[in-house]
């Protein structure tokens, strides 16, 4: 693992919450070389975002990402997270990384998790998203000309008719008022293939569709 000259590693999920936030980073002046990832260790996707492994390695080389893909049960409590975590955390804080970088936007209760769980390491969070207006984030997100597909929907909050969509203003104006226009609830989630810190678009098909409790997802291939 090769360590920037800022220090810094992404936590990173394939979404447009981590994409803003390398994007901002790297405006920031840092170079962002390391990611980390974490996936259902059942299914290798990302939780959520059911992006898989392949999808995640072409979305990387694209970024000029190295990322470490982490393993954790789907079912895993708080605490048992944590002890999964802390070996890594330590991993990357003895390859020089003291700081980690989250895509969160207003969620104090996961800021303040993450925080208290870097401090106990003597590590830092790190948060470009944070206290801008969700507003803000996807309108700069669509004019930088990012591209997102949505791949999972909490399906007491959106219609199933969204799965597949691609972000667009027009889109977000047909989100229900309840609805956060990012999804930081946990409304929706997204794969981000294309944008200026491209190298390349990701090409990606669509597989299927699949339900499990109150979500939606599509399998891309």
């Amino acid at each position: 693992m090769k360590s920037s000259n800022f220090n810094i590693i992404l936590s990173f999920s394939t979404g447009k919450d981590s994409i803003m936030a390398l994007y901002y980073l790297l405006q920031n002046g840092h170079k962002i070389e390391n990611a980390f990832v974490t996936l259902n260790s059942e299914y290798k996707r990302v939780n959520f975002h059911s992006i898989n492994e392949k999808l995640i390695a072409k979305q990387a080389s694209s970024l000029n990402l190295n990322i470490e893909k982490i393993y954790i049960d789907k079912s895993a409590t708080i605490e048992e997270y944590k002890d999964k975590m802390t070996p890594y955390f330590m991993k990357f804080k003895m390859s020089g990384f003291r700081n980690i970088a989250f895509g969160d936007i207003f969620l104090t209760e996961l800021k303040d998790f993450h925080d208290n769980h870097l401090n106990e390491l003597n590590m830092t969070g790190v948060y470009p998203l944070w206290g801008k207006s969700s507003k803000d984030v996807i309108n700069e997100f669509l004019h930088l000309g990012f591209k997102a597909i949505i791949t999972c929907i909490d399906l007491n909050m959106l219609d199933k008719s969204y799965l597949g969509q691609i972000l667009d203003k027009k889109l977000l104006d047909t989100f229900p008022t309840n609805v956060d226009i990012c999804g930081e609830n946990g409304e929706y989630h997204t794969f981000v293939f294309d944008g200026p810190i491209f190298k390349n678009m990701v090409d990606f098909k669509v597989k299927n569709i699949y339900q499990k409790d109150n979500f939606a997802y599509l399998n891309l291939i």
